[in-house]
């Protein structure tokens, strides 16, 4: 029993690695809550520490019953966890982990999930496979911790949002964002929140969605190591460095 406590404690611990989604101080709340109402592509890893439920991570929707999430949160998984799909619960009944991450490393940090049932509530993501990731919006979604740009995480209360961003850089890894501020930024600028790791970096062709990253890990040395404010770099795994894997693992 002490070890499961153990491992519950490093799972919430380790998934806020990454930094629901951490909004501009300066816009409506709300209007990043109604943009995640058409992006019902992603679902929720609940599990519990002190009796109480806590969001360990996120995943991405991708058909047949398979979610893309982080290797750093499935790693920690078990068979049965509960997952939030919509206005559904469902278990968690596979987890692969990539046979090249290792805990405390970055690279390689993606891990495919498979759901007990089919989450009927979702939209299946496409899986995009080009390299031009870099000056493309992307869309975050998940409901970890939120905060805004200028104080850093505020509460950890359970509403899915959404925000976008300019992805700026992108190496065989991952693609990096910026959480700008003022006129450099997005109308709904963000970046993910503690809870969100393994959640979609999305962007839209033509009116089709598609998973380009999934949230990995926050670089905060630009904010004096605080989470969530402007000027911090977000690193989402790319998702076209991994596509063969996906495929074969499926």
């Amino acid at each position: 029993m002490k070890l499961i406590k153990v491992l519950i404690l490093v799972l919430f611990t380790y998934a806020n690695t990454a930094s629901g989604i951490i909004i501009k101080h300066d816009v409506n709340d709300e209007q990043y809550r109604q943009l995640a109402k058409n992006y019902p592509i992603s679902v929720t890893f609940y599990d519990t520490w002190k009796n109480k439920e806590h969001v360990v991570g996120t995943g991405t929707y991708i058909g047949e019953r398979w979610i893309v999430t982080a290797a750093h949160v499935a790693h920690y998984m078990k068979v049965g966890l509960k997952v939030g799909a919509g206005r559904t619960f469902l278990k968690v009944e596979k987890i692969i982990v990539h046979q090249g991450w290792k805990e405390g490393q970055s690279a390689n940090d993606i891990a495919l999930v498979k759901l007990s049932a089919e989450p009927k509530e979702l939209q299946a993501v496409a899986l995009y496979q080009a390299s031009d990731e870099v000056n493309r919006e992307f869309t975050f979604v998940g409901r970890g911790q939120f905060g805004n740009g200028k104080v850093g995480i505020i509460n950890s209360v359970q509403q899915q949002r959404a925000a976008r961003n300019l992805a700026v850089s992108a190496n065989d890894q991952f693609v990096q964002f910026v959480f700008d501020s003022g006129k450099s930024a997005l109308q709904l600028e963000g970046i993910s929140g503690p809870g969100d790791s393994g959640g979609p970096g999305v962007i839209s062709i033509n009116g089709k969605l598609y998973l380009a990253g999934v949230s990995s890990w926050q670089d905060t040395s630009p904010t004096k190591f605080v989470e969530g404010k402007y000027n911090v770099i977000e690193h989402y795994t790319r998702v076209s460095s991994f596509i063969s894997w996906i495929k074969t693992m499926k």
